[in-house]
């Protein structure tokens, strides 16, 4: 029964590791990457130093052309100060060819950020299938390198 019950949190949190993120679609007026963003995709990134380092989230994300990918920094205890630094790392258009990433690279940490929340945006002119490759570097704790695939 125990080894059952093993394979089925394991399945199920591999599982929380390759699915994507859901966008939010609709005009946001308030936007900072300008007022006519056609929508959003909420991401989260936790860690910690806690006895072992720990940087935690999912890897594949999809989001809009002319919308914001919003990265929450959810810090714990003592880690509020540490520098969160996203590196664009590549873009890869539909037809295999590269385009333009350093709109993904941001930095600022989780006390002075608003809402504690990085936010990019993603160029109007990306054409959908293409995918963004980049890390999330946590100064003194980690990196993850996440993905982002413009599917709207």
């Amino acid at each position: 029964m125990k080894k059952i019950f093993l394979l089925l949190l394991i399945t199920a949190a591999l599982a929380a590791c390759t699915t994507t993120g859901k966008p939010k679609k609709g005009l946001i007026t308030d936007s900072k990457c300008g007022s006519s963003t056609r929508g959003r995709t909420d991401a989260r990134v936790t860690y910690r130093v806690d006895g072992t380092f720990l940087v935690s989230m999912k890897l594949k994300w999809d989001a809009g052309h002319d919308s914001e990918f919003r990265i929450k920094l959810k810090p714990k205890r003592g880690t509020h100060s540490a520098v969160v630094t996203t590196t664009g790392k590549s873009g890869t258009l539909p037809d295999g060819s590269s385009t333009p990433f350093a709109w993904m690279n941001k930095s600022g940490t989780a006390e002075k950020l608003t809402d504690k929340t990085l936010i990019l945006c993603i160029p109007k002119d990306v054409p959908i299938g293409t995918e963004y490759k980049f890390d999330i570097n946590i100064a003194g704790i980690g990196t993850i390198d996440p993905r982002v695939r413009v599917t709207y």
